[in-house]
């Protein structure tokens, strides 16, 4: 049953919702996404609006494990001047010693764009990335990426215990450690829990956050990007 029914026919029967019922309500805001097998990709829209909308994908685990290999060698450029996350460790991630790796990552992508926009990218076709290392506290507050056409995040390492923590306490508006999509229409917001290997394709001008986690001891690492040739 939908939130709003669940709490109307709450409200119908004066009933106050109790905890087994709160927890349904609240992990009900929550998506895990998933691709649709007919299609080989997943596909989430706001209401009403196509223009703002999220491709979704999955890496194959020997990919994501020689990306993150790459992406923790290379941790000498700070890149947190060009970004919005409130993140000690932000890096820029050149592919100039990975040609092989960037053109698989670079395939990868053309086939996402080509999902997410209906036509294949042209031979301009080009992207620039980086790579989130965050720790406990740290959070990406609302933003939208300038500059580029289309971003995307994909996800090269979350411990579960990150994914589940934002479980506890029971609230209104789980937050930590997910990603939120923001309609620039209404307050039809889109909350994810991703997971290692997960990718999402976005416009550059899709607002999004990602709340801070709390769990000692771990750090969640993610590769991101613009794309600024179609």
């Amino acid at each position: 049953m939908p939130t709003n029914t669940l709490v109307e026919k709450l409200m119908e029967d004066r009933q106050l919702p109790d905890e087994q019922q709160r927890r349904l309500i609240m992990e009900s805001q929550v998506l895990v996404p998933q691709c649709i097998p007919e299609w080989g990709y997943g596909f989430y829209q706001h209401q009403f609006h196509r223009d703002i909308s999220i491709a979704y994908n999955k890496l194959s685990d020997d990919l994501i494990s020689r990306l993150k290999e790459h992406a923790l060698s290379h941790r000498d450029v700070d890149f947190r001047h060009l970004l919005a996350g409130q993140i000690a460790e932000e890096y820029e991630t050149p592919f100039d010693d990975a040609p092989e790796l960037k053109k698989e990552l670079t395939e990868f992508l053309s086939t996402q764009v080509q999902n997410f926009l209906g036509n294949p990218p042209s031979k301009d076709f080009d992207w620039f990335g980086w790579t989130n290392i965050v720790k406990p506290g740290e959070f990406n507050p609302v933003h939208a990426h300038t500059d580029c056409i289309l971003s995307f995040i994909l996800y090269l390492d979350i411990p579960e215990v990150i994914r589940e923590e934002y479980r506890k306490p029971l609230t209104t508006l789980p937050s930590k450690g997910l990603i939120k999509f923001y309609s620039s229409y209404n307050s039809d917001d889109m909350t994810f829990n991703p997971k290692t290997g997960d990718f999402f394709l976005f416009t550059s001008n899709h607002r999004h956050s990602v709340g801070a986690f709390y769990s000692e001891g771990v750090e969640r690492i993610s590769f991101a990007g613009n794309i600024t040739k179609l």
